[in-house]
């Protein structure tokens, strides 16, 4: 298990990923690609919360905050997320902290490029770029 990771939800939570609730969201996350799909796999349903996919932010923050109520409805979380986006917060605001929590498991590994800089460190030397944000996300196996 990792470290908590703060997300502000209804009032600041702290998500917390273990083996198990990662194959519980990853498996819940199976359900809503069309039927025939692959097996998901941990970095492809992580990047899918990089790319800001609705269903797989509510499915994860759902597993993060098992270890707080273990009832949570993905309803409850999707009106959180409503009411943080009417108030001016981004969908980004939700990804990020999940990767995050994912990371401090070490249950996948993640090269993050944010937009406009060359060089996954973000140190010197960096060069402008496209502008576009960049991941690499693999399972830490």
């Amino acid at each position: 298990m990792g470290r908590l990771v703060p997300i502000q939800l209804d009032r600041e939570r702290g998500l917390l990923f273990s083996v198990g609730t990662t194959r519980l969201a990853t498996a819940t996350l199976q359900r809503f690609l069309p039927a025939g799909s692959d097996k998901l796999k941990m970095a492809d349903a992580a990047f899918l919360v990089f790319q800001h996919d609705l269903d797989a932010i509510c499915i994860f923050i759902q597993a993060g905050l098992q270890h707080e109520d273990k009832d949570l409805e993905l309803r409850k979380i999707e009106s959180w997320i409503d009411k943080g986006l009417r108030e001016g917060r981004k969908v980004a605001d939700y990804s990020r902290p999940i990767l995050e929590a994912l990371k401090a498991a070490n249950l996948i590994d993640i090269v993050y490029q944010p937009a406009g800089v060359d060089g996954a460190e973000g140190g010197e030397g960096d060069r402008p770029t496209t502008g576009r944000e960049e991941i690499r996300v693999s399972s830490s196996a």
